[in-house]
């Protein structure tokens, strides 16, 4: 598209992305994201929150991470839905310290974890 002159816009993107992490192509869709950064748009909520939400599918935990950190860098709020996936996946992972870390910054933001959490 880029090549053609067109400049997609941010739905499309987040629904390419959005796409691609329901497919299992979290990786590629991180890679599209760069290329979201790298056109100036700046990324919403729903755009961080699919491609966590994705890589998390992918097992992807340290990769999580640092979008969280970046998403939060960036001025959004993670939701209680995509904080709890991660502690669920890191609880899976016996990364119980690092899912704790996370149990406390939610809390420190008010936010009250999902009751079936458990490491």
């Amino acid at each position: 598209m880029v090549e053609n002159g067109y400049e997609p816009s941010l739905s499309l993107y987040n629904s390419v992305i959005h796409g691609l992490c329901k497919e299992g192509k979290a990786q590629e869709a991180e890679r599209l994201f760069g290329n979201v950064l790298q056109s100036g748009y700046s990324p919403d909520e729903g755009t961080w929150t699919m491609l966590i939400d994705g890589l998390l599918e992918d097992e992807e935990t340290e990769r999580c991470l640092k979008q969280l950190k970046a998403m939060e860098e960036n001025g959004f709020e993670p939701n209680v839905k995509t904080y709890t996936a991660l502690i669920r996946e890191l609880c899976k992972e016996n990364k119980n310290f690092e899912a704790e870390l996370l149990i406390n910054k939610m809390l420190e933001k008010g936010l009250v974890p999902e009751n079936d959490i458990s490491c």
